[in-house]
């Protein structure tokens, strides 16, 4: 289930928006990731991952120039105009999507399927949003007028009608883009000239819980994100065994793993290696892709 542009508007007037949001959002989202040829980009890019670290990004370096174009306002004053333009500047973007198994998506964003694509659990609802597609260009003024006359800041939740109608273009694409079946997340931070910033993923309410390796991920690429993997398995049994220790006031037992589930339901899981692969129907399936740290 995705949200349209009428479904959009019939639930703000009817104050269900974050109801219907929250009914589109999967448990599991998606995002695709190429790897540099540069040694050090390379090395960077693998540092995030390892480190659980999300890059979001300002609208000047996503990769469709009408990013929060999709409006038309025909009788807003300037002044209302420039003090959105102004905020939305202030906003960047994390992009991703319902499914590991898209051929595009590995095309367009893994470079061919010889990048990875990484699973997320999502543990918290705030601040993701389901892509409308659409083409038309909804005439947004009065809300615009509004919203400037009130001053309100851009709080997404807020139950303001207008100030929620105003989203839409933050969350609208021409339906061109509709085989990315994307959600975004969106923050707000200061502008400070950069193209965007680093998150912890703690804060953003994605837990990775798989990475999916391309079919044509290199061999050296494929044993970094082995790595990878078991670097964050590690601190993640570290972090539970010191909160173990804290809850139950003892120490972990050593079949700790094993008991993950009696003692902190919940609360520890393991990363897992994938690779996507296609059957005899040219279908996207993935297997287990186990290999030593030390190979």
């Amino acid at each position: 289930m995705r949200l349209n542009k009428n479904t959009f508007f019939n639930s703000i007037d009817q104050c269900e928006f974050q109801k219907k949001v929250i009914e589109c959002v999967p448990q599991t989202l998606y995002k695709y990731f190429s790897i540099p040829s540069e040694d050090d980009e390379r090395d960077k890019r693998f540092m995030q991952l390892e480190n659980e670290e999300l890059w979001f990004s300002r609208k000047e370096i996503l990769n469709d120039p009408f990013e929060l174009e999709h409006l038309s306002l025909n009788s807003a004053s300037k002044l209302a105009k420039d003090y959105y333009a102004n905020k939305t500047k202030e906003l960047e973007f994390l992009c991703l999507t319902n499914s590991p198994s898209n051929k595009l998506m590995w095309s367009h964003y893994a470079q061919a399927y010889t990048g990875y694509c990484v699973a997320f659990s999502v543990e918290k609802l705030n601040n993701i949003y389901p892509v409308i597609y659409d083409d038309s260009l909804p005439d947004l003024s009065g809300s615009y007028q509004n919203f400037y006359n009130s001053i309100h800041s851009l709080d997404f939740g807020s139950c303001n009608k207008d100030v929620t109608r105003i989203i839409y273009p933050l969350i609208s694409k021409d339906k061109c883009w509709e085989y990315e079946s994307e959600f975004r997340m969106i923050f707000s931070h200061c502008i400070d000239g950069k193209q965007g910033h680093l998150y912890d993923s703690k804060t953003t309410g994605l837990h990775i819980s798989r990475i999916i390796a391309g079919s044509l991920c290199s061999k050296d690429n494929l044993k970094r994100l082995n790595h990878v993997i078991a670097t964050i398995n590690d601190r993640r049994l570290n972090e539970y065994k010191k909160m173990v220790v804290a809850s139950l006031g003892c120490l972990p037992p050593q079949n700790i793993l094993a008991e993950s589930q009696q003692l902190l339901p919940g609360k520890f899981s393991v990363v897992q290696l994938k690779q996507i692969e296609w059957n005899n129907h040219l279908e996207l399936i993935e297997k287990d892709c186990e290999m030593s740290d030390k190979s």
